[in-house]
């Protein structure tokens, strides 16, 4: 925005010193006879009835156009003939205007003359009734008038009643000069021109400019000087006494070599020509060569010749041109001036910036003037020079509709007027009303006389030309032309036909009625009579009136585009279902208007009575056109969506609802001032005078360095162009939704997390380039895509659809385009034209595979061999099953009942499965064979593992096996010492799957041990009420800690018995090895009013859909705050030397105890793709024998424990049940303030990270060895480095996007796959972090921890080259609690349990450092597995009332309760739902009384606390 510049060039251009003739090159066509006849000096009345003659010198007018009487009482009865007649000459001033008066209903202007009779005394009155006298009156020109004056050149007499209609160019008098009741309707016409007589013509030509080098991307055309003086350099010869002609004004537009739009303004005067430098024949030609004649007849003549200045620029700033070069005309013929006119033009072309959202308007001192520029408006519409208001103003409503009739049905169509700067923004006008159309033929705004051949082409065009043209020719036959001084439009006889009411009638009648209101609302404005352009003093209130008046403008110029946009609208609506995507290898015929539209369809779907006009339509150029650009990528794709928007909306018959909607926030009135320049780096009291405009003396300029600055304001297409870019219609569409959603709970959650999945794929092109393999990836974004409609997304972002179609045609995928928008229009998603154009570019342009190579046929072989044997295998096992369920077999035996009857066929016995506490854990069993009997489950049913349908012999047998080694596991619980407080927990995470796998869920409906959702989420089991609080019976659930829900230890149990082979024990080794980075991140903030914990699904319920609105409001008080995100970084990266050393220890067995650290939540747990480097299943020929470590392992207590590979310790993670950013020894931390930004910007404490402390020596172990005691020594024997603490503002995903495109905008996508990203923008970088990591979608963001210089200050000094680590290496965990911003309130009751669990010598008492005691806490645990939460509350609030002395605020009782289930029961055994629902019961069964003791964060949580909370994945405690 910085870099874009007012104006590009400024060109004076004029008479060259060796012109060549105007006519050489000009327009061959014969030139009429009558282009100099003298201008009409008199006119006057005669009788014939009466006998009167023409008077001498005068002409009588006796016939019509069409060569009937012009009597002007034609058809009366008993009247006079009247006939008009007039006379030429130059001896006396010619006349200016003619005109009618109605005697007795009309005043006689001051400066108008009446005929009231005629030559010879008789009385003049043209009326042929007796009720009311009309006269003929005129006006005449002031004596000394300037050359360029308007005289009345001609006149004539129509009868309309015979069909005749004013002759081109000339002007009706619209009074009816019969006013009887019998006689035809007679009017008076005229046509007025310019009445030079002395004129030579040349080729005008550049005579200075600036700068004198072009830009690279904008070289000055050649073609300027001519269209500056579209009517040739020119010397004229007039009267010394003549007034000299004032400067005009004009614009024009030129199309640049790169296609783009140039807009010039220009301001043309006259100057003195010496007499000495005309040749003979100039002389001649200009009544010049005798003097002595003229000398003694005392004729003074003065020679002249014009000069235009001009400036260059891509945008219209056509008012704030016209003023400056005014401007610069003033300072030119004055003076003295102490600055030089070089230094005020670089001024302005250097020092005046573009007006932008930040500035909205400048204002430029012209010393003792001023001009303003202001931001043009923000519209989806594409900007152009034209003017709206002139073309309804000159043309009329009826006219307008014509002119709209002629362009859609692409007529030739030839504009002209006397006034060059109307032309420009008309014709700008008739060529944008048909939007989104474009005009395909040649289209000259202002055409100069020299391509005026252009009228002679045999296509259509649209032409603007000064009307002295026809002074000089007569137009083309087969050419429609509007003239805009006189209102009219003159057709061709055989287009006489041509009329609006051809157009549908419906929203042609609202465009009519629309177009007329707007009409009488700009005529009744003050400022449409007295809209003059002059310049304006620099006063405050006359420039505030300016912007005023601009703006008034601008609102009226929306509202007659947005009038026939709404037509457009609806002759298009319901186009869209015939557009034909190409789904198939391209062929020749593919890009043909038929294959890539339903034309025959379309014509059908329109009025029968109609038909005749969009034929017509539907074979013109500009409709073949908008169908390319609407199926293929194109500049205007913006503009096309916007139009599709708009088809959707209207109604034929309303002109509602509002189309284009103004952006307030450019309306500011905040005004940057440009001062004059100062007379700087000059002579001091040197001053500047000038007779006319001087030759540049380019010394003067200032001298600055040129910039190569956008060529306009669109968006370009460059390669750095970010493939996420939204348009700014589609901006204001999400937050219009993001409005609308803010009020219904699950709708907003649903919002955010549609906005968190468009991060993912904003960052998707930087992804795939970095990604080694570009298929995998983009297969990888289309499950994403596929995830997303599961989620069921209201509405899907059509953005993540658009990124991923230009990606398959970057990288050739058609196939996978051709799939993934079939995907989106199941999603119920339309694509737009942006989209549409994208995927037909892929499918076009990208490389199909070859289905007829010798290679793909070879494979189709094979391929069809291979099923082929599998369906007759298929055949074979069922034919066997049924013979074996005949004869009584054990496959008969198996129920396809329930899991009860299943287990009682397995075994041989009944299985009480409730009473194991397993049934939840048997609806979706599966065992470590399931691979191996994939057979035998095709033959029986291919879903044995979903709780329905028939499993194998061998399935149950095992099945049973590791049921009766679960009551094997209580058996020995009831026989170990173990403390009531205490209990022992039982994870079989070994051989089950995760109950929170949705994907399973949906599958199990026919289980009887448990039902689901509609969502696939379990409904709670009924025990004693509705809704059941804990999922498992008391007798399964104990305290958990990390080290157990990591290795899933099950007592008793030997390790082949288990089910998981040796191999995991490597691969869980070789997964600790190598995580190099461990982040943990905390959303919990604190109000700064009520001083109440947000957590991270309040904090989301708080935001607002503004995306610029940083703040979210507190749910508990309503107050405004700004989030924030707390990151602790933990660095395991080590050298050589001591990895090796800590290789040498691992055969070493120590009895050691395993932190949160040893629970990975990997993060590519989605995707099984991307494999750990090093995570090989297998272990290496120097590996202990697993044999041999079972075996060391067993001994003693002949416990083991059996790892889990990557899969299941990342379900295990999101099912983790104690604080894992907390171990043992962060209780005794230093109190430490909070964390907080300043001013945007990342603040960093001197925080330990809460994994600093991985083990503490002085705790009590775990009664029984760990499984693998040498794993967690070699982890933390590694070297480790501490990074302080990073606070960042927490972000929401609206924001967060919008400041993420604004990155890319500027930056491009690859600014996204450096690490450097890192550390120039950290607060985006952490916040995407956080929310890539909250959908549980893989990022390569994460590598950027280990290279980024702010996280890696040794970073010359890290890991050698032999340790390799990327992305994969580094874990992010998501933290739910902070208890850092806590310190005042105590530690935490689900802390206090862990101390409690963890060492035996803590007592039941209340100790200073305790909030409760133990007993309480335990009556709590014991209430909550009784699904009781009312009784913890009256204990959480008696604690309350005893400690109300020290303290003025605690916890919040919501969380607290909450978070001591979760540790004490294990989170998987609690249903958050249920429990937000008994909360809710127990909390409305508190008095008033006791309800106004508690905290406001001690209230339920509102529904969209819950919903915000359901969408997300869980966060680690």
């Amino acid at each position: 925005m910085e870099d874009r510049r007012v104006a590009d060039y400024f060109v004076v251009a004029g008479l060259p010193d060796n012109p060549l003739p105007l006519e050489e090159f000009s327009n061959e066509a014969i030139i009429k006879p009558t282009h100099k006849l003298d201008p009409i000096t008199d006119i006057t009345i005669i009788n014939k009835s009466l006998g009167e003659k023409i008077p001498k010198g005068f002409t009588c007018i006796e016939r019509t156009p069409t060569g009937l009487p012009a009597d002007l009482n034609h058809g009366s009865i008993r009247c006079n003939e009247l006939f008009l007649c007039y006379r030429r000459g130059r001896d006396k001033a010619p006349l200016s205007d003619i005109g009618v008066l109605y005697e007795g209903k009309e005043r006689v202007m001051p400066d108008s003359e009446v005929v009231y009779s005629t030559p010879f005394g008789h009385p003049a009155n043209v009326n042929n009734s007796s009720s009311n006298r009309i006269y003929i009156t005129y006006r005449r020109a002031k004596q000394f008038a300037a050359s360029d004056s308007l005289a009345v050149v001609d006149i004539c007499i129509i009868l309309t009643n015979k069909g005749e209609s004013p002759p081109h160019a000339y002007c009706q008098i619209a009074k009816n000069l019969n006013k009887g009741m019998v006689g035809s309707d007679v009017f008076l016409c005229y046509k007025k021109a310019m009445t030079k007589q002395d004129v030579l013509a040349y080729k005008p030509a550049i005579l200075n400019r600036y700068p004198l080098e072009d830009y690279e991307n904008f070289p000055l055309p050649e073609s300027v000087p001519m269209f500056c003086l579209p009517m040739g350099a020119t010397i004229e010869c007039w009267s010394a006494k003549a007034q000299h002609p004032l400067p005009v004004f004009s614009t024009f537009i030129l199309t640049g070599a790169a296609g783009e739009q140039v807009y010039g303004a220009a301001v043309t005067f006259y100057e003195e020509f010496p007499e000495e430098r005309l040749t003979d024949l100039q002389m001649r030609h200009l009544g010049l060569k005798n003097k002595h004649i003229r000398e003694q007849y005392r004729i003074l003549k003065n020679v002249h010749f014009n000069k235009c200045i001009c400036l260059l620029s891509h945008y219209p700033f056509f008012d704030a041109f016209k003023k400056f070069l005014s401007y610069l005309y003033k300072i030119a013929i004055t003076g003295p001036h102490n600055v030089p006119i070089e230094r005020h033009i670089s001024h302005f072309m250097f020092e005046v910036p573009y007006p932008s959202p930040q500035r909205p308007r400048i204002l430029v001192q012209l010393r003792d003037e001023a001009l303003s520029l202001s931001m043009p408006e923000d519209s989806p519409l594409p900007q152009s020079g034209a003017s709206f208001v002139t073309l309804l103003k000159n043309l009329g409503p009826d006219n307008c509709m014509n002119m709209l009739l002629h362009v859609l049905t692409e007529q030739k169509i030839l504009i002209h007027s006397l006034r060059p700067a109307v032309l420009t923004g008309v014709a700008e006008a008739v060529s944008t009303i048909i939007f989104p159309f474009h005009w395909q033929c040649p289209y000259i705004p202002l055409c100069p006389l020299g391509l005026s051949d252009v009228l002679n082409a045999p296509c259509p065009f649209i032409v603007g030309i000064d009307s002295r043209y026809f002074e000089l020719y007569d137009p083309p036959p087969d050419v429609i032309c509007v003239d805009l001084d006189t209102n009219t439009i003159w057709l061709p006889e055989e287009k006489r036909s041509l009329s609006f009411k051809q157009l549908p009638k419906k929203p042609a009648k609202v465009l009519q009625e629309t177009l007329i209101k707007l009409f009488e609302e700009w005529t009744q404005m003050p400022s449409a009579a007295s809209h003059v352009h002059e310049e304006i003093s620099l006063e405050m209130p006359s420039m505030d009136f300016d912007f005023k008046r601009k703006r008034k403008e601008t609102l009226m110029e929306l509202s007659i585009q947005e009038a026939f946009l709404r037509f457009m609208a609806c002759l298009m609506k319901g186009y869209k279902p015939y557009l034909k995507p190409i789904t198939k290898a391209p062929t020749l015929s593919t890009t043909d208007a038929n294959s890539l539209f339903d034309l025959p369809g379309f014509f059908k779907s329109r009025d029968k009575a109609y038909h005749k006009f969009f034929t017509q339509f539907m074979r013109t150029q500009t409709f073949i056109r908008f169908l390319e650009e609407r199926s293929f990528v194109s500049t205007n794709d913006a503009g096309l969506a916007f139009f599709d928007e708009c088809t959707e909306k209207v109604e034929e018959t309303r002109d509602e609802p509002k189309l284009i909607e103004t952006d307030d926030s450019v309306n500011s009135e905040r005004t940057v001032f440009i001062l004059p320049p100062e007379p700087t780096d000059l002579p001091e009291g040197k001053t500047y005078s000038y007779n006319g405009f001087p030759p540049l003396n380019y010394d003067l300029f200032l001298q600055k360095t040129k910039t190569h600055a956008p060529l306009s304001g669109k968006q370009s297409g460059c390669p750095h162009s970010p493939m996420a870019r939204r348009t700014k219609q589609e901006v204001k569409s999400a937050q219009k939704m993001a409005q609308q959603h803010i009020t219904t709970p699950h709708l907003w959650s649903k919002c955010l997390l549609a906005h968190c999945y468009s991060l993912w794929f904003v960052h998707l092109p930087a992804f795939v380039k970095n990604h080694a393999s570009k298929p995998k990836a983009l297969q990888l974004a289309y499950e994403v895509l596929k995830r997303m409609q599961r989620v069921k997304l209201q509405p899907p972002d059509e953005i993540c659809f658009r990124v991923l179609l230009q990606l398959c045609g970057q990288y050739h995928q058609p196939v996978l385009a051709v799939k993934v928008l079939f995907d989106m229009k199941r999603a119920g998603v339309q694509p737009n034209a942006i989209t549409y154009g994208y995927y037909n570019k892929a499918v076009l342009e990208s490389k199909w595979p070859s289905v007829n190579s010798r290679g793909m046929l070879l494979w189709n072989k094979l391929r069809n061999v291979i099923l082929g044997v599998a369906r007759f295998r298929k055949l074979s096992r069922r034919r066997s099953l049924s013979l074996c369920s005949n004869s009584g077999s054990d496959f008969d035996q198996i129920s396809r009942a329930s899991i009860d009857s299943y287990l009682e066929d397995g075994t041989g016995e009944k299985v009480d499965v409730h009473k194991a506490g397993l049934a939840d854990d048997l609806i979706a069993v599966s065992t470590p064979l399931e691979k191996g009997n994939s057979e035998e489950r095709i033959s029986s049913g291919g879903v044995s593992d979903k709780g329905y349908s028939s499993m194998t012999q061998e399935d149950a047998q095992r099945l049973s096996q590791a049921l009766s080694h679960s009551d094997l596991l209580e058996k020995s619980a009831d026989k170990t010492d173990v403390s009531p407080t205490k209990p022992t927990r039982f994870d079989r995470s070994g051989f089950r799957l995760s109950l929170r796998k949705r994907s399973r869920r949906k599958e199990n409906k026919s289980s009887t041990s448990s039902e689901y959702d509609q969502d696939g989420f379990r409904i709670p089991e009924i025990r004693g009420r509705v809704n059941s609080l804990v999922r498992k019976s008391c007798s399964s659930m104990g305290s958990t800690n990390s080290f157990d829900t990591l290795h899933g230890s099950v007592g008793g149990m030997d390790y082949e018995e288990s089910s998981c082979k040796s191999a995991s024990l490597w691969s869980l080794r070789q997964t600790l090895e190598n995580i190099a980075v461990e982040v943990e991140m905390s959303s919990c903030s604190r109000c700064n009013q009520c001083r109440s914990l947000l957590y991270d699904e309040e904090i989301m319920t708080g935001w607002s859909a503004d995306d610029s609105n940083l703040n979210t409001s507190c749910v508990f008080c309503n107050a405004k705050l700004v989030p924030e995100l707390q990151i602790f970084v933990k660095d395991w990266r080590v050298d050589a030397r001591s990895r090796s050393d800590s290789t040498s220890h691992k055969t070493h067995g120590t009895k050691t105890r395993h932190t949160s650290l040893s629970n990975c939540d990997h993060n590519e747990v989605l995707f099984e793709g991307d494999k750990v480097p090093g995570d090989d299943p297998s272990p290496p020929k120097d590996t202990p024998d697993p044999d041999s470590l079972e075996s060391s392992e067993t001994s003693g207590d002949k416990t083991v424990t059996s790892p889990m590979d990557m899969s299941e310790a990342a379900n295990a993670a999101r099912r983790r049940c104690t604080s894992e950013c907390m171990t043992t020894a962060t209780e005794y931390m230093p109190s430490v303030s909070s964390v907080d930004s300043h001013d945007g910007c990342a603040i960093t404490r001197p925080i330990r990270s809460p994994v600093d402390i991985l083990i503490d020596e002085d705790m009590e172990l775990p009664s029984k060895p760990a499984a693998v005691p040498e794993l967690k020594k070699d982890f933390i024997s590694r070297s480790s480095s501490n990074i302080e603490p990073i606070v960042v503002p927490y972000l929401s995903p609206l924001v967060l996007r919008k400041e993420v495109e604004s990155v890319l905008d500027s930056e491009g996508d690859m600014s996204l796959a450096s690490d450097t990203f890192a550390d120039e923008h950290p607060i985006i970088f952490w916040n995407l972090l956080w929310y890539l990591r909250r959908i549980e979608l893989t990022s390569y963001l994460t590598g950027f921890v280990l290279t980024a210089k702010s996280l890696n200050p040794t970073a010359e000094q890290g890991a050698p080259a032999s340790c390799p680590y990327d992305h994969r290496n580094v874990l992010i965990r998501p933290i739910w609690d902070n208890v850092r911003l806590q310190e005042d309130y105590g530690p935490p009751m689900y802390m206090e349990w862990n101390m409690g669990q963890q060492s035996s010598t803590v007592n039941a008492l209340l100790t200073d450092g305790q909030s409760f005691s133990k007993s309480d806490m335990q009556q709590i645990v014991t209430s909550i597995r009784c699904c009781d939460v009312y009784t913890p509350m009256r204990i959480v609030m008696n604690a309350r009332r005893k400690m109300r002395r020290g303290r003025t605020r605690f916890r919040s009782m919501y969380r607290e309760i909450l978070y001591l289930s979760f540790v004490a029961c294990g989170r998987e055994n609690i249903d958050h739902d249920a429990y937000d629902q008994e909360y809710k019961k127990a909390y409305n069964r508190l008095t008033p009384q006791e309800t106004r003791q508690l905290q406001p964060d001690d209230k339920p949580r509102p529904e969209k606390v819950i919903q915000c909370r359901r969408q997300f994945s869980e966060l680690e405690l």
